[in-house]
């Protein structure tokens, strides 16, 4: 079905000046809560749990890491890490940031463990240098797992999660 050109613009005309096209912004600082401890309820790949928090679930995205994609080789053994690690366990939960998909990204501890940096130790997860240039210890941690071929590094050169997922986006027929 093709919608006529003016019909197009009267509807632009109607959304509030500056929304036409714009993707919805990140919550600000204040959204951000205090760091605080919950019981993780699922985990759903290698990079993101759901945690009880006030009676409902909430989506966390870990801090840092990148872990492989569903149907991405590596992805149900890093999933089964991670919830080794978090599954039905109180983790405590701080958040840096909000994604743009409304999903608090947060580095998760189990006691003394940071949750992160053990996925990547594992070589179960990439360190995420576009969002933690400055986590050495994310960036050491993945070197000694490539050097010792654990995990996904046991392939001779891996895909990362974020060329996988652009590699799987689909071109509209022009």
């Amino acid at each position: 079905m093709r919608v006529p050109l003016p019909a197009i613009l009267a509807a632009l005309a109607l959304l509030p000046p500056g929304s036409a096209g714009a993707r919805p912004k990140a919550p600000s600082a204040p959204d951000v809560p205090a760091p605080f401890e919950a019981r993780v309820v699922r985990v759903h790949d290698g990079d993101t749990v759901d945690v009880l928090l006030d009676g409902a679930p909430r989506r966390i995205r870990l801090f840092g890491i990148d872990a492989p994609e569903r149907y991405q080789d590596h992805s149900i053994q890093s999933r089964k890490h991670l919830g080794a690690l978090v599954h039905h366990k109180t983790v405590r939960v701080v958040v840096r940031d909000i994604d743009r998909y409304g999903r608090w990204v947060a580095e998760l501890t189990v006691g003394e463990l940071d949750v992160g940096l053990a996925m990547v130790k594992a070589g179960y997860a990439w360190w995420y240098e576009r969002y933690a240039a400055d986590r050495a210890s994310l960036r050491e941690a993945q070197e000694e797992a490539q050097a010792a071929r654990r995990g996904l590094w046991v392939d001779k050169d891996p895909i990362m999660p974020s060329m996988f997922r652009r590699s799987k986006k689909r071109v509209p027929a022009s």
